[in-house]
């Protein structure tokens, strides 16, 4: 699913239940995500919230359990109610934003904060160390390089993950966040 630039908002109940949805790109207008609008994708392995989106709406990711890699671009102001609730699975977060997203009662209680590892901008790591939910995270590292997010196939090229260990079958690589050339990529 692709959703385009001019779309401004994602209501609610958008793709609830849609659990064969495996890929969804969100356009660079949207600015808010509504209550429940990916619920239930339990097949999404992967999800990018642009730069234009400032509001994840309670609920809204709800049972995504697949979500392996989130990345929130440097607006995010609000992640609602149980966003991620049943979000289990997921191992890593970037947060572009410079102030912690305020997250609403158990945003991200159900993410297993001894594993999931959240990247931040260098500079705020003590910000995201004090903010409710957020300093519940076990691995707080620095983000230093810009995330590009682009559709990826080489099979010259060597791929680290984010440890920095080289992926060894990189002919077959799957979704996901790597590094090349010092630079942060999602394979989708």
């Amino acid at each position: 699913v692709v959703l385009s630039d001019s779309v401004t908002s994602l209501g609610n109940y958008s793709f609830q239940s849609c659990s064969a949805l495996e890929s969804v790109v969100i356009g660079n207008g949207i600015t808010s995500i509504g209550s429940y609008a990916f619920s239930g994708c339990c097949a999404l392995p992967e999800i990018t919230i642009p730069q234009s989106t400032t509001t994840i709406s309670n609920y809204a990711f709800e049972g995504c359990s697949s979500l392996a890699d989130i990345i929130f671009g440097r607006n995010m102001k609000t992640i609602g109610e149980e966003a991620f609730s049943d979000c289990n699975n997921l191992t890593t977060i970037i947060s572009l934003a410079t102030t912690p997203p305020v997250c609403g009662s158990q945003a991200l209680d159900d993410i297993n904060k001894w594993e999931c590892v959240l990247y931040v901008p260098g500079n705020y790591i003590s910000t995201y160390q004090t903010a409710e939910q957020w300093k519940d995270f076990f691995f707080i590292k620095e983000q230093t390089d810009n995330i590009d997010v682009f559709y990826y196939r080489d099979n010259n090229t060597v791929f680290y993950d984010l440890r920095g260990c080289p992926v060894a079958d990189s002919k077959n690589l799957a979704k996901g966040i790597y590094i090349i050339n010092g630079k942060k990529i999602m394979v989708k």
